[in-house]
């Protein structure tokens, strides 16, 4: 009787250089103000909460790829993870913690993308960029 093993490695993030949020790809970064806007779903959060993050497109433009973090204020390192539920959207690993920042899955043009964040336990104001 033969027994396969299965053995299955974290992706490396290699989409995006996770300080500055820029591609590592051949992809001019934008310059101009985003075509989207960034909505939460609550204010105020108490650790292990999950917060709806939404981007949502401005105007029918619509947009291709995003690159999302949390920070603290001020902070340079992603805070908490992102729990991943759609389709057009995928976790990447940054600074050693699997999720910590999310991407676009694919270069479908995309009008709304729904993600979760998971609130770690000691973190205190915060941005999505």
């Amino acid at each position: 009787m033969w027994k396969r093993v299965l053995q299955v490695a974290a992706q490396k993030n290699t989409s995006i250089d996770c300080d500055s949020l820029l591609p590592n790809y051949e992809a001019e970064p934008q310059t101009s103000t985003p075509p989207y806007i960034i909505a939460v779903s609550f204010d105020n959060f108490e650790p292990g909460n999950e917060i709806q993050v939404t981007l949502e497109a401005l105007k029918d433009v619509g947009f291709k790829g995003f690159n999302l973090q949390a920070r603290e204020i001020g902070g340079d390192v992603p805070v908490g993870t992102f729990k991943i539920t759609d389709p057009n959207t995928k976790g990447l690993e940054c600074h050693n913690v699997m999720n910590s920042a999310v991407s676009h899955a694919n270069s479908d043009v995309k009008q709304k993308v729904t993600t979760t964040w998971i609130a770690p336990l000691d973190v205190k104001d915060l941005q999505f960029m």
